[in-house]
């Protein structure tokens, strides 16, 4: 009789280390035992002897459950069991459905119990429909974080003016969970915005052309003060600067906790390589920036400096169709395979594939008790990666991958053999934060 379910063999991709020829041991879908050479008999082999074994991937911001029918869900998390990722954190959408009272988070967590085949985590928000009297069902009913929209055309939004964001903070600081904001200054955008639309350009473009690298810095800014005074984990999303960075690293200097989240279309996609796969002028992309900062930007992953990385994927194209130019988006099924690519292709180790795709987006959203490593206990989350593209792998706009998706466990449980996804919908869970203890962190910086 054998003292494991499973056993996995191949190289252990660590936060901080690679086992060569390692093995983990599982036992009811957690990790029981890990080591190195001649692993343990079990029920089940799986011999990935010379490939890569990582902990399964969170993508950090998607836009997937807004949806009554289920089929953003359903969509995405096929998606996800494609690329490695067996846990996807829901973020509020102004175009669906948001999540601000517990009716419509128990919606939520029902459209998951039938649809979902990975792990899903939820954010709430604080809206003027329901505020804050409902953040505190929200963080019983066990979302992992709330987003406060403070531009976009939300029909909604709470935070009219800096002082409803300090309100919100100081509302959620008491739960101990993160707060996001994209980084969006709501009086100027909005009169860039309406400028742009009246001149007629794609509303999809909008966002972008408003949001001017000094909006980001003034926002970004906004952010560390009001977050810092209110004594909330706060969560920078999309920050580009070189300035922007430095003034996030201040503050955690100071004590605060201030977090940084990258999109992954951002690393991987140049204004220029753009122009040169489509056509066009940089005008046509206001999503991406010239080769230049997206060489930064790796600079400031590879010393640390970005939290995780996300896809910000729409699971529902609704507003396709506009004339402009080609969408340049990844998903959950690009996310692990391009971030390797990108590491690998600039010399990066693979651990910090691991930092930014599961060790960090997990202690983020307090998920680090079950998900984001190989430590013994954990959710028996996992994904081989093999060399080479696979012919079922999409090709992002022509660029090639070193790695693709070998197979993905959640859980013990095969989701995805390299071709396609194994079982029925519904058996992914929804996921609640563990219990979070609020620190008081830091001064006060002006």
């Amino acid at each position: 009789m054998s003292d494991f379910d499973m056993v996995i063999r191949g190289s252990l991709v660590n936060a901080d280390s690679i086992l060569e020829d390692g093995w983990l041991g599982i036992v009811d879908g957690r990790i029981a035992a890990m080591g190195s050479h001649s692993p343990p008999a079990a029920r089940d082999q799986v011999d990935a002897r010379g490939l890569w074994v990582l902990p399964g991937a969170v993508d950090s911001r998607t836009y997937i459950g807004g949806w009554a029918d289920g089929c953003g869900i359903r969509r995405a998390s096929r998606a996800a069991a494609a690329g490695g990722v067996t846990t996807l954190v829901d973020m509020p959408y102004e175009h669906a459905e948001v999540v601000a009272n517990r009716a419509q988070l128990d919606a939520m967590v029902a459209r998951i119990g039938r649809e979902a085949h990975v792990d899903v985590a939820v954010a709430g928000t604080v809206n003027a429909q329901h505020d804050l009297d409902e953040a505190d069902a929200l963080a019983s009913g066990g979302v992992c974080a709330f987003s406060i929209p403070t531009f976009e055309d939300e029909r909604h939004r709470f935070a009219q003016r800096e002082s409803d964001l300090l309100q919100a903070f100081q509302g959620i600081a008491r739960f101990g969970l993160a707060c996001s904001m994209h980084n969006h200054a709501r009086l100027t955008a909005s009169r860039n915005a309406r400028r742009l639309l009246d001149a007629g350009r794609p509303g999809r473009e909008v966002l972008a052309r408003a949001n001017l690298p000094l909006i980001e810095g003034l926002t970004t800014r906004l952010l560390c003060r009001v977050g810092a005074a209110a004594g909330v984990r706060m969560q920078a999303a999309d920050v580009w600067s070189e300035q922007g960075y430095a003034m996030c690293a201040r503050y955690r200097q100071a004590g605060h906790w201030v977090t940084i989240e990258t999109s992954l279309r951002s690393l991987v996609m140049s204004t220029e390589d753009a122009i040169q796969q489509f056509g066009g002028s940089a005008e046509d992309y206001p999503l991406l920036r010239p080769s230049v900062e997206v060489d930064a930007l790796w600079r400031r992953l590879a010393h640390d400096m970005s939290t995780f990385v996300s896809t910000g994927y729409q699971a529902r194209g609704d507003e396709a169709g506009d004339g402009s130019a080609p969408t340049v988006d990844y998903g959950p099924d690009l996310l692990l395979p391009a971030l390797w690519s990108g590491c690998e292709s600039r010399g990066l180790s693979p651990s910090l594939v691991v930092r930014l795709l599961s060790q960090k987006p997990a202690e983020h959203f307090l998920l680090d008790d079950r998900k984001g490593s190989f430590d013994l206990g954990k959710d028996a989350d996992f994904v081989v990666l093999a060399p080479g593209r696979s012919a079922s792998q999409p090709e992002a706009y022509g660029r090639p991958y070193t790695v693709h998706v070998f197979g993905t466990w959640r859980r013990g449980e095969l989701v995805y053999d390299g071709s396609q996804v194994q079982g029925e919908p519904g058996k992914g869970r929804y996921l609640r934060p563990r219990a979070a203890v609020r620190e008081e962190r830091g001064a006060m910086m002006m």
